[in-house]
């Protein structure tokens, strides 16, 4: 039990998110969310993905993620490499730190059906859901890729 708490505390230092209790807008105003429709090139499921991660930060207060185009790259390789082995696991997202972007994120998920079952599986999860409510969060990348069986491999990562 203690290796697990460890193990907890560990991977919420590392993501640097946090939950509702810990933000406070000041202004007391929820931001809009980002338009998805600016992002022409972008897949349907990222542009769902993308809202329902949105909505979520808005009932906490916190500003929208902006999609990012290398993060969907980044994302849908990962999908695909899941997909392609039939089997989950996180990728190197020390990979995605630079200079400007320090605080990087995952969260990856196997078998759920859409975008809503994916964000609301994420949001229940609590290691998930710090990062979708992450602070120092700007920057989203989505992708989802399916498997021989037609079962979804998710992945969304997240930077500053």
């Amino acid at each position: 039990m203690k290796k697990l708490i460890g193990l907890m505390v560990i991977l919420a230092a590392f993501t640097a998110g946090c939950g509702k209790s810990e933000y406070t807008n000041t202004l007391g105003l929820h931001k809009k969310s980002v338009e998805v429709e600016q992002y022409k090139n972008t897949s349907s499921t990222q542009k769902e993905l993308l809202e329902h991660h949105n909505s979520n930060r808005s009932d906490y207060g916190l500003p929208p993620l902006v999609l990012d185009a290398e993060l969907c790259a980044y994302a849908q390789n990962h999908a695909q490499n899941m997909s392609q082995k039939e089997k989950l696991y996180h990728s190197n997202i020390s990979n995605l730190q630079t200079e400007t972007s320090s605080v990087v994120g995952e969260n990856v998920a196997w078998g759920q059906e859409n975008e809503e079952s994916v964000v609301n599986a994420w949001m229940w999860s609590p290691m998930h859901r710090w990062n979708i409510l992450g602070t120092k969060y700007k920057k989203v990348g989505f992708g989802m890729s399916e498997d021989s069986d037609g079962k979804k491999y998710w992945c969304a990562v997240f930077t500053n």
